[in-house]
């Protein structure tokens, strides 16, 4: 099974939008869904950031709720 979950992230955001992914990042560190965040760029409009998780589907389910919480849908997507 491919625990491999890889999010779309807008280069271009404010810093409010910003400080909310990186907030996100740091939830799913310390909810120990994984140690490292691999970062790249898909293209000039946006980052891909990639990490393997144990508990995928939680990790997916908690980035979902984080997204529509935040009103981040215009700014990260799950792949």
């Amino acid at each position: 099974m491919n625990r491999t979950i890889r999010i779309r992230i807008k280069k271009e955001i404010d810093s409010a939008t910003e400080n909310k992914i990186i907030q996100l990042k740091g939830i799913l560190i310390s909810r120990g869904f994984t140690d490292v965040i691999y970062f790249d760029d898909e293209d000039d409009s946006y980052h891909i950031n990639s990490f393997s998780a144990e508990k995928r589907n939680e990790a997916i389910e908690q980035i979902s709720s984080y997204i529509t919480e935040r009103s981040l849908q215009g700014s990260i997507t799950i792949l």
